[in-house]
C-alpha cells in the first residue's frame, strides 16, 4: 500500500536538505513497532528504488513489558520481512518495569546507547527516529517545567548529531493523527504503558496537553514552532560564543586559560555559552587521556538536545 503523499514527501524533503538522499546512503531506522516509526519505515522505504537507498531497521526490547515485548520484536520482523528491510534486535535487560521510578530514562538511555552502536557498527549515514510533532511539544514542556534555557526549550532537532551519529527526524514537523491516518488500516503495535499515568511523559500527554488544546487546539503546533524559532536564536548564540572562545583562549598544554577580561566584555548570554563550551572540551579531553587506546571517538559536545 503506498504511503500518504504528505508523509512521503515531508520525509523526502528533511533527508534531502541533510544530503542523505543519495544513492548508496545508508539509513537505520529505529522501529519500535509503533504506529510513527511504521509510518517512518514505509515511508522511507517508499524512497528507497528511487534513490539508491540502503535502508536497514534496529529494534529495541527493554525487558520491561514481558510478553507483550516480544510480541512487538516478532510484529518487527513480519513488517521488515514483508518490506525487504534487514533488521537486528537489541535485547536491554533493565530491572523492573515500566511503573518502577525511572524506568522510563533508564529505558530511553539504553535505547539510544544500543541504536548509536547499531549505527557505527553498520556504517550508517544516519539514524532516523519517528519523534514528531507532538512528541516536541512534550519535549518542551518536560524541560520548561525544569527551568530549562533556550538550548532545552529549542527542543529536538529534525538534524543532529550525537556520539558521532547523525540522527534525523524526518517527522518532527506532522502531528500524530498525520500519521495514523496515513497509516489507515495498516497494523502496528500499542505499547500499553503509555496510557498509564506512571512517567511525566505520559502525564503531560494524557493531561497537559489536552488542557492547552483546549485553550487553543493548535497549542502543539505553537509550541513546535516557538522551539523552532528559539532554535533559531539559540544557534545564532552558540555561533557568537564559538566565535568569542577564539579569541578568549589560551593554550598552553598542559594548561587551558581563558581571558577573563575578553568574557566579560561580552554579552552575558554569550559569555555562558562559551564558558560552557571551555569546559566541555576540557571534559573531553580528560575522558581523551583517560580513555584506553582502542577506544571510540568522545561523545559530542555539541548538541545536548539530541537525547529525548
Amino acid at each position: 500500500m503506498p504511503m500518504d503523499e504528505q508523509i512521503e514527501n515531508t520525509v523526502e524533503t528533511v533527508l534531502r536538505r541533510a544530503n542523505l538522499l543519495r544513492s548508496g546512503a545508508t539509513l537505520l531506522v529505529a522501529l519500535s513497532g509503533g504506529a510513527d516509526s511504521v509510518v517512518l519505515l514505509r515511508a522511507v522505504c517508499a524512497l528507497r528504488p528511487e534513490n539508491g537507498l540502503n535502508v536497514t531497521a534496529a529494534h529495541v526490547e527493554h525487558g520491561l513489558r514481558g510478553a507483550r515485548a516480544l510480541a512487538d520484536a516478532h510484529f518487527c520482523e513480519r513488517l521488515c520481512a514483508e518490506l525487504g528491510v534487514p533488521l537486528s534486535l537489541d535485547h536491554a535487560d533493565l530491572p523492573g518495569d515500566m511503573r518502577a521510578p525511572g524506568a522510563e530514562t533508564r529505558a530511553r538511555e539504553a535505547r539510544y546507547r544500543l541504536l548509536l552502536s547499531r549505527a557505527r557498527a553498520c556504517r550508517a549515514d544516519a539514524l532516523l527516529l519517528a519523534h514528531h510533532q507532538d512528541d516536541q511539544a512534550e519535549t518542551v514542556l518536560a524541560r520548561l517545567i525544569r527551568g530549562g534555557g533556550a538550548q532545552g526549550l529549542a527542543g529536538m532537532r529534525e538534524i543532529s548529531r550525537m556520539e558521532g551519529v547523525t540522527l534525523a527526524r524526518p517527522l518532527l514537523s506532522l502531528p500524530k493523527q498525520a500519521l495514523l491516518k496515513a497509516l489507515g488500516g495498516l497494523p502496528y503495535c500499542e505499547d500499553e504503558t503509555n496510557a498509564e499515568p506512571c512517567c511525566q511523559r505520559n502525564r503531560l500527554r494524557a493531561e497537559v496537553l489536552p488542557l492547552l488544546a483546549a485553550e487553543n487546539p493548535r497549542a502543539a503546533a505553537h509550541i513546535a514552532r516557538s522551539a523552532a524559532l528559539l532554535a533559531m536564536d539559540e544557534d545564532c548564540l552558540q555561533a557568537q560564543a564559538e566565535a568569542l572562545l577564539t579569541v578568549a583562549r589560551v593554550d598552553r598544554p598542559p594548561y587551558y586559560y581563558v581571558r577573563r577580561a575578553t568574557l566579560r566584555a561580552a554579552p552575558a548570554a554569550v559569555a555562558v555559552r562559551a564558558l560552557r563550551a571551555f569546559v566541555l572540551m576540557g571534559a573531553a579531553r580528560l575522558q581523551r587521556a583517560d580513555a584506553p587506546t582502542s577506544a571510540g571517538p568522545p561523545p559530542s559536545v555539541t548538541d545536548a538536545s539530541a537525547l529525548a
